[in-house]
């Protein structure tokens, strides 16, 4: 039960409420055991939706976890790389300026805010150009400034550190799209199910129980929250239908 109405964000609009009408449904239907096992077909379909509904909110589950993780490592990684490239920026420009070198100058002209606010790849690009050009001072050069080669090396495992996270970042969002695919033919699975085998079959109810008819019916032709379209048991028909 720990499956039961569980939503999560990657999913529309539209499929989370699919996905609460499918879980509902199956509450609805297994309420009665007797009845459910009375039709084998309509049994064995009912618990490969329930299947579906369980792999779809674990799917979700997963990739929360994941896209929760990379979105902390990354942010992570990238607050520290930007700390250590406005130091060395910092150090850099103030030694530009004492030499007189505006060629270096111009390469390291960056405030801290203009530092803050790079997107990950302008950030990386120049943290390697800044860390590039801090490896071409002496050491004694670097402690004068403030910073010494231990922090240098920081410096650099922060920038590789990051470099690292955003393309697993990037490795998350192609596989994202491979997931996307994967829910589309899981919904399409549950709506043949549905239609070609569950509704079909749940009429033989409105005779044999008409209570738990009733039940199944309500669970199917409700609507959550988003334009969907219902389909009636009973007719076959559907109808647009819009949440007030």
């Amino acid at each position: 039960m720990f499956h039961q109405f569980l939503i999560f964000k990657d999913m529309n609009k539209r499929q989370k409420a699919k996905l609460q009408t499918n879980q509902l449904f199956v509450k609805e239907a297994k309420s009665d055991d007797d009845l459910l096992s009375s039709i084998p077909a309509f049994s064995e379909a009912v618990n490969r939706l329930d299947e579906i509904n369980n792999t779809i909110v674990d799917y979700g589950v997963k990739q929360e976890t994941i896209n929760t993780g990379v979105k902390v490592g990354k942010d992570n990684k990238m607050d520290v790389l930007i700390d250590w490239t406005s130091e060395f920026a910092g150090l850099m420009h103030s030694l530009a300026v004492k030499r007189g070198d505006y060629t270096l100058k111009a390469k390291v002209d960056f405030s801290a805010s203009e530092i803050e606010h790079f997107n990950p790849s302008d950030l990386v690009t120049n943290a390697k150009i800044i860390a590039g050009l801090a490896n071409t001072i002496s050491p004694e050069e670097l402690v004068y400034y403030g910073l010494s080669a231990s922090d240098l090396i920081e410096f650099e495992n922060a920038l590789q550190a990051f470099a690292e996270v955003k393309s697993i970042v990037r490795e998350v969002t192609i596989e994202r799209v491979g997931h996307t695919t994967t829910l589309a033919t899981l919904f399409q699975e549950s709506n043949d199910l549905l239609l070609n085998t569950i509704d079909r079959l749940a009429l033989q109810f409105r005779r044999k129980s008409p209570a738990y008819y009733a039940k199944l019916k309500a669970a199917r032709n409700i609507s959550i929250n988003v334009t969907h379209k219902k389909k009636d048991l009973e007719t076959g028909n559907t109808a647009d239908n819009k949440a007030q």
